[in-house]
């Protein structure tokens, strides 16, 4: 059967620091993950995903190398807010990891995170996690990285003119290097 069928959708995380390709990219099913931010998505970038009505809720990033104090306190605020269960993918663009502060890190230990303190400067990171449970995939490194996971639910894929950009987007996510096309317009920014 096609991914998505019946056994849910196949989510796929990127993430490269500035010196490895300099990506946060997520792909459902495919699809590429329109996400809105300021100053190139730098820092942590979030998708949030919500079993309960099987949509993408939330696509945006958290400037945490240039504004991390505030940037911190967002995130926690954010994941703090989320129901238990709501699926969260994560990944790092550029740096900034090597600045959370414990908010930060409590509030990605709240998705199921296991990562023991700060990462290291320009070190991509990417999770497949789960309010209140445990992460479907996680991993941190050097060069980029690519994670996968499959979904207990298919992603509803929207037919309005917000989800055209990522109809338009690349087929399938990168193996190696990043695509050297432009990115799709951002969603409008989340409320807070």
């Amino acid at each position: 059967p096609p991914v998505g069928a019946a056994a849910g959708s196949k989510v796929v995380v990127v993430s490269a620091g500035h010196d490895a390709g300099d990506v946060a990219d997520f792909f459902i099913d495919d699809q590429l993950v329109p996400i809105a931010g300021s100053d190139g998505r730098r820092g942590l970038n979030i998708v949030i995903l919500n079993p309960t009505t099987a949509r993408v809720t939330s696509a945006r990033s958290y400037d945490i190398w240039g504004d991390p104090e505030n940037a911190c306190k967002r995130l926690a605020a954010d994941v703090d807010a989320l129901p238990k269960g709501t699926v969260v993918l994560a990944a790092l663009k550029d740096s900034g990891m090597e600045n959370l502060n414990m908010a930060g890190l409590e509030a990605l230990e709240d998705l199921g995170a296991t990562i023991e303190g700060r990462l290291e400067f320009r070190e991509g990171y990417a999770l497949v996690g789960v309010k209140g449970g445990t992460a479907l995939a996680e991993r941190r490194g050097k060069n980029m990285i690519l994670i996968d996971a499959a979904l207990p639910f298919a992603v509803e894929h929207s037919t309005s003119t917000r989800s055209s950009a990522a109809q338009a987007a690349p087929a399938a996510p990168p193996t190696a290097a990043p695509s050297s096309s432009p990115p799709p317009p951002p969603l409008p920014p989340q409320p807070p």
